[in-house]
């Protein structure tokens, strides 16, 4: 992360979650609720990170831990000329829990909610500095399950993200697929989730709205990788 100060050390409790969940030690960054009068009920919230994961914590003594090896997250990210204008990320992990974190509401259905795994869903703060920590609990995940996930793939697994699955044949979108060796350069432009043909002229598969697509770094990472095995 940018170097953005400290932050507050942990909370005995917070402290103690941390342990819990085996996350290891603070990394010396934590970061607060964005300040403003109608942003008040987040004064006491803290996004706090360490080795293995985060802790976030919000009103009425919530907190909730998050690890780089189970965890997932959505994001929600608009830009006028570069400046990031709203930032929302949703985190998530194996039991359903979700929390979402920074500018701007809800970016799924709740239909869409039982499609990947999320039971319950917790507004949490607009945290500063969503430029740095939102990015970096992307990259973390991206490190911690990126080797798991290539195993599964070499293995003959599938691995769903979000709207999206890959398996070691290919690319699965809206029940239609396109194997590795005809899909060009999987990326991200717009807000959307582009799978252009290997000759570039066309599109092999629909296009998914970014938001969609959970772990995008990680997925982004697994199809420049296998795509150019």
């Amino acid at each position: 992360m940018t170097e953005t100060g400290t932050g507050p050390a942990p909370t005995g409790q917070v402290a103690a979650l941390a342990r819990a969940r085996g996350l290891g030690a603070w990394v010396e960054r934590t970061f607060l609720p964005k300040k403003g009068l109608f942003l008040r009920k987040w004064e006491g919230s803290r996004l706090y990170f360490f080795v293995g994961g985060l802790v976030v914590t919000g009103p009425g003594d919530f907190a909730a831990a998050y690890d780089w090896r189970t965890a997932s997250v959505l994001q929600s990210v608009t830009s006028v000329n570069g400046v990031v204008q709203e930032a929302r990320y949703t985190v998530f992990d194996r039991s359903g829990a979700a929390v979402g974190l920074g500018r701007g509401g809800d970016m799924l259905f709740p239909r869409q909610h039982a499609g990947l795994g999320i039971t319950s869903l917790v507004k949490g703060a607009p945290f500063t500095f969503e430029g740095d920590w939102g990015p970096y609990i992307q990259q973390r995940i991206a490190e911690e399950r990126g080797a798991e996930v290539l195993a599964d793939l070499e293995r003959g697994g599938t691995v769903p993200f979000g709207a999206v699955t890959l398996s070691r044949s290919g690319v699965t979108v809206q029940e239609r697929s396109a194997a590795w060796d005809g899909l060009g350069d999987v990326r991200a432009s717009d807000g959307q989730v582009l799978f252009p043909d290997a000759g570039g002229r066309r599109q092999a598969l629909p296009s998914v709205p970014a938001t969609h697509v959970a772990n995008l770094v990680l997925f982004l990472a697994v199809c420049r990788h296998v795509g150019a095995a």
